[in-house]
């Protein structure tokens, strides 16, 4: 398996190739799991767009993952499928780099838990926690981190 930096992921410049036809997978081919769109679904106009209007981007298909094995097996399927990937967080991009025509889309927004550990002193935060959804989180817990005033970003393109 080749390795995919996370940079590169992010970009959705993996070095993958994309099929002539994207198709949903066989019984015999790695499964895609999470809430997956595909062009023409109801959902997929909506997830689709990105935070900046002036891009209007055609994703290959959207995968929504709720835990890491989803991302896991997105990941794998685009591998075997040869789909090139874009990862979105908060889908908050002036580029819309997390949203690019015939890629396969991984939203890591449903990955929004936060944990404090008083006792360690840390906390451990999902890729899809929005930034002002972090403040509340760690505010009820009596802790803070300083990380920017855009309320809509995603931690994951944040600290990436």
């Amino acid at each position: 398996m080749p390795r995919i930096s996370r940079r590169a992921a992010t970009l959705g410049l993996a070095s993958l190739v994309a099929p002539a036809i994207v198709r949903p997978t066989s019984a015999a081919q790695p499964a895609l799991t999470g809430q997956v769109v595909w062009p023409g679904d109801p959902l997929y106009d909506e997830g689709r767009r990105d935070f900046n209007s002036r891009f209007d981007r055609y994703p290959a298909g959207i995968v929504y993952c709720a835990d890491t094995s989803d991302v896991l097996n997105a990941l794998t399927w685009a591998q075997v499928e040869q789909v090139p990937i874009a990862v979105r967080s908060g889908g908050h991009s002036y580029e819309a780099y997390s949203a690019l025509d015939d890629r396969l889309l991984i939203d890591l927004s449903g990955l929004a838990q936060v944990e404090v550990n008083h006792a360690a002193g840390t906390a451990s935060i999902g890729p899809g926690v929005r930034l002002l959804d972090l403040y509340r989180a760690l505010a009820a817990e009596g802790v803070a981190v300083a990380a920017g005033t855009c309320p809509g970003v995603g931690l994951g393109g944040l600290v990436l």
